[in-house]
């Protein structure tokens, strides 16, 4: 290879070199531009996401207050519907309790009550029985009153 061969080709290369670094000054604004829009979308994308938290928190506060209420609402629905059955179920037991237990000895007065005790005593009638009546409804009444009011 000639000197004047070697010298056209240092002198293309050096022309090359001029084009390439004249296309990278012309390429500079086009990158900054692309880095600053870059910057610009990745704080944008931090405040959606930061948006996107906060909506998404909101979103589980109200999901759990929902869930409070319906656990609360159902608990009450449980707690009247236990109510309401233990109170038939007490009424139940006094009325077995009044048969199993009341009637029979009121069974026995009965017989006492119609013939007017002994001779010696006056025949109170219908109203003896009102008054044992009343005083078994009375103690019916206290025994059922005090259990619920201890229980």
């Amino acid at each position: 290879m000639t000197g004047s061969a070697r010298e056209a080709l240092i002198a293309e290369a050096i022309g090359e070199m001029a084009t390439l670094l004249d296309r990278i000054e012309a390429a500079k604004p086009a990158i900054d531009a692309a880095r600053d829009a870059r910057v610009q979308a990745s704080a944008n994308l931090a405040g959606q996401v930061a948006d996107a938290e906060n909506r998404i928190t909101a979103i589980a506060d109200s999901a759990t207050v929902q869930a409070i209420r319906q656990i609360a609402r159902r608990s009450e629905e449980l707690a009247r519907s236990a109510a309401e059955a233990e109170t038939e179920a007490m009424r139940a037991a006094a009325r077995d309790l009044f048969r199993t237990e009341l009637g029979p000895t009121l069974q026995r007065f009965a017989p006492t009550v119609n013939r007017g005790g002994s001779p010696n005593q006056p025949r109170f009638g219908a109203w003896w029985s009102h008054a044992l009546t009343a005083i078994a409804a009375a103690g019916g009444t206290l025994a059922a009153v005090t259990f619920l009011w201890w229980r």
